[in-house]
């Protein structure tokens, strides 16, 4: 029974890896470093789980070379785990002896610039300026990536580049390389908003029990995201006029948002995504709202706010874009106010002429007029009686 247990234990459980940090073989990268025609720093490579490969660099100096004394019980190459656009406290957790005068965001600032002005990006066209090989070129980026991120032993001077097959021409080219790359990491960013950080790190160590390097890449991300604040000012929702948060209600408060791009000027409305909205663990009245996984666009994305009628709040803010804040306050529908008497109002109403006892001519003749005929024809009458009785 015994032997039958054994067999099929190897049969039905796999092998477990020899290194302890590849948890699923998806997610794996490896990478290996190979000495350039310079000799002062290793050409790193990163090989991602299609079987690309792609230009790397490393921090934390002090440390070993991927690949290089590997124990021959694993695998050549070290395994490393990628954390996707890094932000600036997860690069400065892993950083050593980067400068003290520098604030994390910074020191994320100048790492991106020396990857988008140095090799192989080359925005400012420095390996024509200087007349770079690739290897120079490669050499050059490595060390201002050092000056930022390990400073404590990568200074830039004169003997930067001196050793190794450097020639004294060649040692100079690329120290004035350096200069200018330095001086570009340290000015005004002006590197693509989707412009991303990726750190690689590992756990694997040498046969000599030293850790291995931790690796970065900087690529403009596929995928961007835009999250905004939104704080309500309606006394606790006591009216309970506050819409939900919950995707599933009725009543969510994403159907009053509009998703919107910016390219060239031109902007536009981005549908078929839905935010997804936290409320702030120790302020109710505090959300956040993240629109995650858009495309990278060479522009910007903004949310507009549509707040439905009836619902009695106003914004100080309806457009905002990315890390922006939307504040609605509630406005309680006041009452109508009784309006206070005029004095005039009090008087005493005139009473009504009653015009009963005067005629009505139905031809609009005065009064007095009708008088003065009444009396003629009296008169008229006794005198033609008088007539009458003198002739009998």
């Amino acid at each position: 029974m015994t032997a039958i247990a054994a067999l099929l234990a190897a049969v039905l459980i796999p092998a477990l890896p020899e290194f302890s940090d590849v948890a699923n073989a998806e997610d794996v990268y490896y990478a290996d470093s190979a000495s350039n025609t310079i000799g002062q720093v290793q050409s790193i490579s990163i090989h991602d789980p299609a079987g690309t490969d792609s230009v790397a660099y490393c921090f934390n100096r002090l440390k070993q070379w991927p690949g290089e004394h590997r124990p021959s019980t694993l695998p050549k190459e070290p395994a490393y785990t990628k954390l996707s656009d890094a932000t600036a406290a997860q690069f400065a957790e892993y950083a050593a002896g980067v400068q003290s005068t520098m604030s994390e965001e910074d020191l994320k600032k100048a790492v991106l610039m020396t990857m988008y002005h140095g090799y192989p990006s080359d925005k400012s066209g420095f390996k024509t300026t200087y007349n770079l090989t690739d290897d120079e070129f490669r050499t050059v980026t490595q060390k201002v990536l050092w000056y930022f991120t390990d400073n404590n032993v990568s200074p830039i001077d004169e003997f930067t580049f001196t050793g190794g097959s450097a020639s004294n021409a060649s040692a100079q080219r690329m120290y004035n390389a350096a200069q200018a790359l330095l001086a570009k990491a340290q000015g005004t960013a002006d590197y693509p908003d989707n412009y991303s950080l990726d750190l690689y790190t590992t756990t694997d160590a040498d046969t000599g029990s030293t850790q291995y390097q931790n690796l970065l890449r900087a690529e403009p991300s596929q995928t961007t995201s835009i999250t905004i604040n939104k704080v309500w000012s309606d006394n606790n929702d006591t009216a309970n006029k506050r819409p939900s948060s919950d995707r599933q209600s009725n009543d969510y408060f994403g159907k009053w948002l509009t998703l919107q791009q910016t390219v060239n000027g031109q902007t536009t409305t981005v549908t078929g995504y839905a935010p997804t909205i936290t409320a702030d663990a120790s302020d109710a009245n505090k959300w956040t709202v993240t629109y995650s996984e858009l495309p990278a666009i060479n522009g910007t994305y903004s949310v507009v706010e549509n707040i439905p009628s009836g619902r009695g709040y106003t914004a100080d803010n309806s457009t905002v874009s990315d890390n922006g804040t939307m504040k609605n306050t509630f406005e309680e529908e006041k009452p109508e106010e009784d309006k206070p008497e005029k004095p005039e109002d009090n008087k005493p109403e005139k009473p009504e002429e009653d015009k009963s006892q005067k005629p009505d001519t139905g031809d609009g003749t005065s009064y007095e007029i009708l008088l003065v005929l009444l009396a003629l024809s009296a008169g008229c009458a006794i005198a033609l009686r008088k007539r009458a009785g003198y002739r009998d």
